[in-house]
């Protein structure tokens, strides 16, 4: 569950992002080798099933981190 305790739901849905921040942005946290489609897909369902505009998918497993950002 994110920090503040949000959880969203839409039709039978529930929707709980790692991170919400400040009520606009979500923050989706990885540790993987590399962030696939999947992962891409379902930041875009959690913005889509807020009605929030943008998200950060951030990977800690590499050397480097990655971060990237979509906008619904």
């Amino acid at each position: 569950m994110n920090t503040d305790g949000h959880r969203f739901e839409k039709d039978l849905m529930s929707v709980e992002p790692d991170f919400l921040v400040e009520d606009q942005l979500i923050v989706e946290i990885k540790a993987v080798k590399d962030l696939s489609g999947e992962h891409q897909s379902q930041l875009l369902n959690y913005l889509r099933a807020t009605g929030l505009d943008a998200g950060l998918l951030v990977n800690f497993g590499k050397p480097r981190i990655q971060v990237k950002r979509l906008v619904n």
